[in-house]
């Protein structure tokens, strides 16, 4: 009997413990004339996963394939989505309240290690270049401001049209804060509000 209550014990406790692992995800990007490069892991547990990039074309005919099944669905009558749009905004205001505690709560599992952004930019007119080389600055003090470990090296191009950004960033993911931000969803009462609004939405 012991040793069947210590197994249900472990069954639950080993999970539990699970959340307290990060996950890592390590991004490697480049745009440069247009084209994107990169390249992404997602290591959790010592075990590396490399997702699969899809292609414009592949987007494409996946977009079509859907397209030509909504022609065959349901068709909603013009009426129905103008009580629906009204309701909608009726409820946006408690909708973004939720929505900034949820934002606020996944933030917190969110820890960037490391971050850094190299770009060359360069407009045909360089004023151009010189207004975007000042507000991109502004903005890089605004983001290091909240998150201490971004850093940024702008080089403007005053003699020639280049657009180079190449982007490195190490993130860490604790899964625990998103489970606690998922419960203090369900648990508060804008949050049970918020999926009774959704419910009716989707249901009229």
């Amino acid at each position: 009997m012991d040793l069947i209550l210590y197994l249900l014990l472990a069954l639950i406790v080993l999970p539990l413990l699970l959340l307290f692992f990060p996950v890592k995800i390590y991004l490697k990007a480049r745009v440069a004339d247009g084209a994107l490069e990169h390249i992404l892991r997602i290591n959790w547990l010592g075990i590396t996963f490399n997702p699969k990039r899809f292609s414009r074309l592949d987007r494409k005919e996946k977009e079509n394939r859907q397209s030509k099944r909504s022609k065959k669905g349901k068709k909603v009558r013009e009426k129905d989505k103008i009580s629906k749009t009204s309701f909608l905004v009726r409820q946006a205001p408690q909708l973004l309240i939720l929505l900034r505690q949820l934002l606020c709560d996944l933030w917190k599992a969110v820890d960037i290690s490391s971050m850094k952004v190299n770009a060359d930019l360069g407009f045909a007119d360089p004023a151009n270049t010189g207004v975007a080389y000042g507000f991109i600055h502004a903005a890089g003090s605004v983001v290091h401001r909240h998150i201490p470990t971004f850093r940024y090296d702008i080089s403007p191009v005053f003699d020639d049209k280049i657009i180079d950004i190449s982007v490195s960033s190490t993130i860490r993911i604790k899964l625990y804060r998103i489970v606690y931000a998922a419960l203090h969803l369900l648990c508060s009462g804008n949050g049970r509000r918020a999926i009774w609004i959704l419910w009716k939405m989707r249901s009229s």
